[in-house]
């Protein structure tokens, strides 16, 4: 290739790559509102109503280790091979260097002679194999834009988890509704359940995912392993997610207001409920708007503000004591604990449903996982990913330690659900709401954008066949959704005017299950499918999967769930083997336990919301007295 065919065709893969991300990327924040600054990832995926496909598991595990030989060979997410292979047939060739058709191109960017072993999957040689060859023109466009995205490394990623995720606002709370000892350990050892589901999902995704059939979602993951309904139900999931969150965005943003005026000189008030339908509307306005890359910048502050709101309220609560008037207005003057000294304790007496509402709080700062897939789907190098997501879930639940035994020490039974509105000083206080309402208004914005185009998507486009988003029809649809969408959440935020409550019935139905009880079971049914296959005729491209039995015969139940042996590496460089059985035993049983305790968690938060609206001076729905 010539000098000028080189720089001809630069410009074009540029001009590919710079239309595809206007259109595409989104700022998009994870599912933990007001819990951590606003990240900004690109989500595509949410915006292509995928197609309904028979591929079978073999196949999408075959293309999934042809993507990972090539990613090992060539350091890159996208499908790179030979340097003179074409590009219409969905290579990307390294950028001004030339090499004979003898040598490939190694992650480093050395040359592998001819002779040296390949690396092959099913006799198939990776190296050089075209995972786009059959699609359509359209396809092969498709899977080239998405793979022009690929970019982030296990750094980003890292920032990403921690500032969408990070937010011990709650986590005194959480303390105190269960005691200095079952406090910590459960923070550990929800911590350590956060860590393992993402190392199953990381795995999942690496066995799933390739060029041709990318993984962009946890519906993707959720599809492959169990079938295609799964997909609805974690949509439907994710869509109840995201609109409570946004409600409660407006409930924390409308409580941090009217703390605000309330406590300002004079008589200024203004009713609670009015607070909350003001960034109701401001939602609605935002709506309208269909991308938010103009918010970036205000999105990256948000981390700063953060940082801002946790130094100034733990100083503050350090100083000034407990704010005794907030807890008696959010917990009631019958609160068994009220106008006494601060007291804190190794354990609680409190009865099961307080302490399964802790629980549940403990369960919503850890619970980004819903977004994993979609940062591995962004990632050039996704089996790094691992060092990403371990390093932030270490430096999260360091810092939820630290805040939630600090002002649990100074405050006590009195810690509010979100411990800034507890500081018994006004203008510490005023300080920390008013940047919560900046970050919150950001953080509602960008969820009800990605929440709208989930709903669009997933049921307007996929469901109903109705018109593309960026036409004249589709922009009327989306007004009309955004403004009953906004309305919901504000329903949500004034029937429940609690955030230690609603927090907690959100955790136990939607987070609970994406972040522990989902991970462990897609993995006990995708390790029994897999150690089914053994036996069965390797796959080949181009052809169906062949299979010695079906699931109706009793031989391959035998085979998937008591075959296959797992390696773990231990000290010293030595491996421990584990029998496949012991481990889909394992995974059955903490699969149950995650979705029992999700079902405790919604027992203990609809009885710990009846409990405080049975409080004399609790706040009630759609009311004008404030929660604090």
């Amino acid at each position: 290739m010539g000098v000028k065919d080189f720089v001809n065709r630069a410009k074009s893969t540029e001009i590919e790559r710079t239309e595809h991300t206007s259109n595409k990327q989104e700022t998009h924040q994870s599912d933990i509102p007001g819990q951590g600054a606003p990240g900004l990832v690109p989500v595509p995926a949410l915006y292509e109503a995928p197609p309904r496909s028979g591929i079978s598991m073999e196949e999408y595990m075959f293309y999934a280790q042809i993507q990972r030989e090539q990613e090992k060979l060539y350091g890159a997410a996208g499908v790179a091979v030979e340097a003179n292979a074409p590009h219409g047939a969905g290579y990307i060739e390294h950028a001004g260097e030339k090499h004979n058709s003898s040598e490939k191109v190694s992650e480093h960017g050395t040359a592998v002679e001819a002779g040296v072993a390949k690396p092959t999957v099913n006799s198939t040689d990776a190296s050089t194999f075209d995972q786009l060859e059959g699609l359509s023109d359209l396809e092969k466009e498709s899977r080239n834009a998405h793979r022009a995205i690929k970019t982030a490394s296990w750094v980003g990623v890292f920032y990403l988890i921690t500032t969408d995720i990070l937010g011990p606002y709650g986590a005194p709370y959480a303390m105190s509704q269960n005691g200095w000892v079952t406090g910590n350990v459960m923070y550990i050892v929800m911590g350590f359940c956060a860590w393992w589901c993402g190392i199953i999902l990381w795995k999942l995704f690496m066995q799933l995912d390739s060029a041709r059939y990318p993984v962009k979602t946890y519906g993707d993951i959720g599809e492959r392993v169990v079938g295609y309904p799964m997909r609805w139900t974690f949509n439907a999931l994710q869509t109840l997610q995201l609109i409570i969150n946004v409600g409660l965005i407006c409930l924390t943003n409308g409580q941090a207001l009217s703390q605000v005026i309330s406590g300002a000189p004079g008589n200024a008030n203004l009713c609670f409920s009015v607070c909350v339908v003001i960034f109701a509307l401001i939602g609605m306005a935002f709506a309208q708007v269909q991308t938010f890359r103009g918010l970036g910048f205000a999105a990256t502050t948000a981390v700063y503000q953060n940082i801002v709101i946790v130094i100034v309220s733990m100083a503050a609560i350090i100083k000034y004591g407990p704010y005794i008037a907030g807890a008696q207005a959010s917990y009631g003057t019958d609160y068994p604990y009220n106008n006494q000294p601060v007291m804190t304790s190794a354990f609680v007496s409190y009865d099961i449903t307080q302490k399964v509402n802790g629980l549940m709080n403990m369960v919503f700062a850890y619970g980004g996982a819903m977004i994993f897939p979609e940062l591995m789907a962004e990632m050039r190098r996704p089996m790094d990913f691992w060092k990403g997501m371990i390093s932030a879930q270490a430096l999260i639940c360091t810092v939820y330690l630290v805040y939630a035994n600090v002002i649990y020490a100074y405050q006590g039974q009195y810690v509010l659900g979100q411990s800034y509105n507890g500081i018994d000083k006004y203008s510490f206080q005023t300080v920390c709401n008013m940047l919560a309402i900046l970050s919150g208004t950001i953080a509602a914005a960008l969820y009800g954008n990605v929440g709208l185009k989930v709903i669009y998507v997933n049921t307007v486009q996929s469901f109903m066949k109705g018109p593309a988003l960026n036409t004249p029809r589709g922009r009327v649809i989306w007004a009309s959704i955004s403004v009953v969408y906004w309305a919901l959440a504000f329903v949500i935020a004034s029937s429940i005017p609690q955030v230690q409550t609603i927090s907690g019935l959100i955790a136990a139905i939607a987070i609970m299950n994406f972040s522990y009880s989902f991970p462990f079971m897609l993995a006990l049914i995708f390790y029994i499918k897999r150690d089914a296959m053994e036996g069965d005729t390797p796959y080949s491209p181009g052809y169906p999967a062949k299979r010695q039995d079906t699931w109706a015969q009793w031989s391959r139940w035998q085979r998937g769930l008591f075959g296959g042996h797992y390696e773990y590496p231990l000290l010293f460089g030595k491996n421990v083997v584990i029998p496949g059985i012991v481990v889909k035993a394992v995974l059955l049983f903490v699969t149950l336990g995650a979705y029992t305790l999700s079902g405790l968690g919604m027992y203990g938060s609809g009885e710990s919301i009846k409990e405080t609206f049975d409080s004399s001076a609790a706040a009630t729905s759609f009311g004008c007295a404030a929660p604090v």
